[in-house]
């Protein structure tokens, strides 16, 4: 956890990188060889916020719950 490459970004800037929409969640993820819960608590930890998502994913998943729920008959 929190192993970034001496010759990559700093755990601060991966964070705000991640945070200001500049790399993805994986990416950032990769980046500090953390999990998904582990990156939150770290942005929360550095009153960090969450990064906002765009219309095109807010509508791909919004799709993604739609064609779910219809699958399950709801």
């Amino acid at each position: 956890m929190l192993n970034p490459k001496e010759d990559g970004p700093t755990v601060e800037e991966t964070l705000i990188d991640f945070s200001e929409g500049r790399i993805s969640r994986q990416r950032a993820m990769q980046l500090l060889d953390v999990d998904y819960s582990d990156l939150w608590d770290l942005l929360a930890q550095r009153r960090l916020s969450i990064p906002e998502i765009s219309d095109e994913e807010a509508e791909a998943a919004g799709r993604k719950m739609s064609d779910f729920l219809g699958a399950m008959g709801v």
